[in-house]
């Protein structure tokens, strides 16, 4: 059965990239609890044209399946984008046996410079 399409995925600029996140679907499309995710492809189309077609950027493997404790959520960092370009981005889950997902919802933003976080000079004071 084909997972539950992802609706909550977000994109921000960060110093390094963009950072995308979403959380984990935990059941199928029929509703039914979910428990074989094998993992995610991160698809982007680059530039305005909203027409773009969508590229594959990563595919990423989900190796929580047995744990008490699973992951709730999941981020991917693209660092290969460029400032001033607008990007699309989607995401794809699969199970195990390789059924996928609908597209998620698309996350838009074009890529700006971030500042680095500065912090105050520590200063040494006189005993």
């Amino acid at each position: 059965m084909r997972p539950k399409t992802i609706a909550d995925l977000t994109a921000s600029n960060v110093a390094d990239g963009v950072q995308l996140s979403w959380s984990r679907p935990r059941a199928y499309a029929d509703g039914s609890p979910m428990t074989d995710l094998g993992g995610f492809v991160v698809e982007r189309a680059d530039g305005a044209d909203p027409h773009a077609a969508f590229q594959h950027v990563a595919q990423l493997e989900v190796t929580d399946r047995d744990r008490f404790r699973q992951i709730k959520s999941f981020r991917y960092l693209d660092r290969d984008t460029s400032v001033g370009t607008p990007y699309r981005y989607r995401v794809v889950s699969y199970t195990l046996d390789r059924y996928f997902s609908a597209p998620s919802n698309i996350a838009s933003l074009e890529r700006a410079t971030v500042a680095e976080e500065k912090h105050a000079p520590l200063s040494a004071t006189p005993r």
